[in-house]
């Protein structure tokens, strides 16, 4: 993982619009949640921002200080800044606290990691969330048009994805003490940034039970 999004992340908007992330949206608003919650490569922070709004008290996480910047502006902006902790660091470095978040969120982030550390990470990760907490994350795939390469069909960020997931790959690190509530391989249209284009996904949203 690097720094490579500070350029993307410097401008006055949210860099992949504001609208969070669809399945997150669909989570929270069906089921009331709220508690703590945990935004790993939270970026300029769409899905932070919104969580706040719902009245969750989130941390956010990113390697870019141009992002958090960022972040942090919007919040104040928007009055929920006191509902935010935002931190500038490698989400492969941070101390996680056991046990203590209700909701995780992670999207795109397992992809920016080359494939050694994903194991390590996703330990980490699963241990920091509260039983009966609910975890959401979203990897590029192998059907991704970055993964073979293909400069018309691809994402201008492509060459910041480390890791195409495989197919059935992601669940793999939710076998044993997770309920899996959704799951899905697909492709998805993307026209929150740069020529529109498309990604292939791997998403879970899943609710650990031990």
């Amino acid at each position: 993982m690097n720094k490579g999004y500070d350029g993307f992340y410097d401008s006055e908007e949210l860099s992949f619009g504001s609208d969070p992330t669809q399945e997150i949206r669909e989570f929270v608003e069906r089921e009331g949640a709220t508690g703590r919650a945990l935004d790993l490569g939270a970026g300029d922070g769409r899905n932070t921002l919104f969580l706040a709004e719902k009245g969750f008290e989130v941390t956010a996480l990113d390697i870019s200080k141009t992002g958090i910047d960022k972040l942090d502006r919007i919040a104040g902006e928007k009055g929920v800044n006191n509902k935010i902790e935002t931190i500038i660091e490698d989400a492969r470095d941070w101390v996680y606290p056991e046990g203590k978040f209700d909701l995780i969120v992670a999207v795109t982030l397992f992809d920016h990691l080359e494939t050694p550390e994903i194991d390590k990470l996703f330990y980490k990760v699963r241990n920091s969330l509260k039983r009966g907490g609910i975890m959401f994350v979203k990897v590029h795939t192998i059907d991704d048009p970055g993964y073979r390469d293909d400069p018309e069909k691809s994402s201008e960020l492509s060459t910041e994805v480390k890791h195409y997931f495989r197919p059935n790959e992601l669940l793999k690190h939710f076998k044993g003490n997770f309920n899996i509530r959704y799951y899905e391989e697909c492709m998805e249209d993307d026209t929150s940034h740069g020529t529109p284009h498309k990604h292939g996904y791997a998403r879970i949203l899943a609710r650990k039970m031990k």
